[in-house]
């Protein structure tokens, strides 16, 4: 499936672009389990060979699920950019907070969508809009955003982590999920 009808996908890659040409500090901010953290790791190795010097974060268990206030002060006093993986669709109030602090804000989630669109920068679930296949997880829909910026031939190395995170996720093996497992356990 095309990769820019994704919805927020253009407005993603203008900022990552714009971080890759500024040289904005960015983060790529996951989650504890096994999509969150394959997105992460997917998603940092990506911008860095875009030109982003990008660092990852996954939080502790204790810190909770998602976006959380004292991540984001902390993390703003080091990072331009935030990007989500896996979480941040309902984390409007951390997501302002991260906007207040001077930081843009990239989510990249496929969970449900809260009664109110996200104040975020850019968002891209496949819930939104008319993207074709709705079912991906999260670190398919990182994926989809590192081909964007790359090319698919730059991230075919990739794909054992999207086939991992697809599995583990419990997502429909059908459609694009069943090529990026297909083509994953290859990798």
């Amino acid at each position: 499936v095309g990769t820019l009808l994704m919805h927020g996908m253009k407005e993603a890659v203008a900022i990552l672009t714009r971080a890759r040409d500024e040289q904005l500090p960015t983060v790529v901010y996951g989650d504890y389990y096994v999509d969150g953290i394959c997105a992460c790791s997917l998603l940092t190795l990506a911008l860095r060979r875009f030109g982003i010097s990008a660092q990852p974060h996954t939080p502790l268990r204790t810190e909770g699920y998602g976006l959380n206030c004292d991540a984001v002060r902390e993390l703003a006093k080091t990072y331009r950019v935030l990007v989500t993986v896996d979480l941040g669709i309902t984390n409007h109030e951390e997501v302002r907070l991260a906007q207040s602090l001077g930081m843009k804000v990239v989510v990249t989630d496929h969970h449900g969508l809260a009664l109110e669109a996200s104040p975020a920068d850019a968002v891209m679930n496949p819930l939104l809009g008319d993207y074709p296949f709705r079912k991906l997880c999260g670190t398919g829909v990182a994926f989809k955003l590192s081909t964007a910026l790359l090319g698919i031939d730059q991230c075919k190395q990739y794909l054992d982590l999207a086939a991992l995170a697809t599995v583990a996720d419990i997502v429909p093996l059908t459609d694009e999920n069943r090529v990026l497992v297909s083509l994953g356990l290859k990798v």
